[in-house]
């Protein structure tokens, strides 16, 4: 009797257990028709189970949805007030919100799941109110740091390299909270923070005077003259020391080598090594190193507004002219015009400037041929002579001599002995044209 009383129990209990099951695995409603909130930034999300943490996918994934929903919401509020700050479009700044949205947001919480044989189905969501009072305490932190970097700006007396640090700091904490009011207390009023950083930074180039000395400078090409040029660095009329500098010239081969800082005068120095081209006119630009700033600068918004601060350089403008040269040409210690003619034209060639006399040129070029009888040649009548030219460079300016080779015996024939001695002479100039004076000029003026 009570066996069967127990039977009668579980086959009337199986369907209720049956009901009941199915009622636990029934997929919910917000699997398919998401829900309609004003309070929360919500993600629902369907990840493969079968791949591998598909949980934290499902919950990146989440994460991802969320912050994009915040940027949108931020871009709009900021695309409304259609503002620039510092020449840059405030929707510049949205990618530094963005990453710095997806990395705050510690507060998101798995409010349901469900899943079946094959998929896991997520909801995620973050209340809105308590992100807002979240991002609210962090703008505040941010805020605090950023008065502070502005005080010690305004208190950095003649270290420039470290007041612009603080600039760009103060700048950069603030920047993912532009779209919120940046109004904090400083020295007794209320300033909007933002702002009078960016109005410090954006200043500095009327306030900053660069000087170089001399403002122009004549050189030679293709000479060696470590000319030493003087760079200072002033604000407001006081030196400003240990300041990053850069120097360029403005054409290739100009040789410059700069220090890198103001030294405690505010001095900067330049050494113009060589110009080694052959352009009349060129510059050497002096200005703000920005590269040693823009290294600290990690916020996209900031690095443009960095990035179109311009300073106002020195410029030392540079005439360059040919090298001068002077030719004392003497076969058998007299003047001989035709030669001379000849090889003065060949200099020119080499793009030297004839000098008319020695004291006009950066080189002299003094060449002495003699000439020789040679031998008669019965058999054919036919007179020979002997020319041996001796070469000899010097530069001017250090008395040094750069060149110095003497070729004997270049023969010359003729019927006569004056025939002879003639085409001696000329094949002389010849071979100094064609050769020696090639050599000379290539090794040691244009080396």
């Amino acid at each position: 009797m009570k066996l069967r009383l127990i039977r009668c129990l579980v086959w009337g209990l199986l369907p209720l257990l049956a009901l009941s099951a199915c009622s636990v695995n029934r997929r919910p409603d917000w699997v398919n028709t998401h829900p309609q909130t004003s309070d929360y930034y919500y993600s629902i999300v369907k990840i493969d189970k079968h791949l591998a943490d598909y949980k934290e996918l499902a919950r990146e994934r989440a994460l991802r949805d969320i912050a994009m929903q915040i940027v949108v919401q931020v871009q709009g509020q900021i695309e409304s007030s259609e503002t620039e700050i510092g020449g840059v479009a405030s929707s510049v700044f949205l990618s530094r919100i963005q990453s710095s949205t997806t990395a705050s947001l510690n507060d998101v919480e798995l409010y349901s799941s469900y899943q079946d044989a094959q998929d896991y189905h997520a909801w995620y969501r973050l209340n809105k109110a308590q992100y807002r009072a979240l991002r609210e305490r962090r703008k505040s932190l941010a805020l605090q740091q950023a008065v502070d970097l502005l005080f010690r700006y305004d208190n950095s007396g003649g270290d420039l390299t470290g007041g612009i640090g603080y600039l760009l700091q103060g700048l950069e904490v603030l920047d993912e909270f532009i779209d919120l009011s940046l109004v904090a207390p400083y020295q007794s009023k209320n300033i909007q923070v933002y702002q009078e950083l960016l109005s410090r930074l954006q200043s500095l180039p009327a306030l900053l005077e660069l000087k170089i000395e001399p403002g122009e400078l004549e050189t030679v090409a293709w000479q060696k003259t470590n000319t030493i040029l003087a760079v200072t660095l002033s604000k407001n009329g006081q030196a400003v020391q240990g300041f990053p500098l850069s120097a360029s010239a403005s054409a290739t081969g100009t040789r410059i080598f700069a220090a890198s800082l103001t030294d405690p005068n505010g001095m900067f120095e330049i050494r113009l090594e060589e110009v080694s081209n052959f352009i009349t006119l060129q510059d050497i630009h002096v200005n703000v190193d920005k590269n040693m700033f823009s290294r600290q600068i990690k916020s996209p918004a900031l690095a443009l507004i960095w990035d179109r601060l311009s300073f106002n350089p020195a410029v030392l403008k540079i005439k360059v002219r040919k090298p001068r040269i002077s030719l004392e040409y003497r076969v058998d210690g007299k003047a001989d015009a035709e030669s001379y003619n000849q090889v003065s034209g060949r200099l020119v060639d080499f793009d030297l400037a004839l000098a008319e006399t020695q004291e006009q040129a950066d080189y002299s070029l003094r060449v002495d041929v003699y000439i020789r009888d040679g031998a008669y040649i019965p058999e054919i009548g036919v007179q020979s002579a002997l020319g041996s030219p001796s070469l000899s460079l010097m530069n001017n300016a250090t008395g040094e001599i750069l060149y110095s080779e003497t070729i004997p015996n270049l023969k010359g024939t003729g019927k006569t002995l004056e025939l002879a001695r003639l085409r001696a002479r000329q094949n002389v100039a010849e071979y100094l044209c064609e050769e020696l004076i090639y050599n000379a000029i290539a090794s040691k003026i244009y080396p």
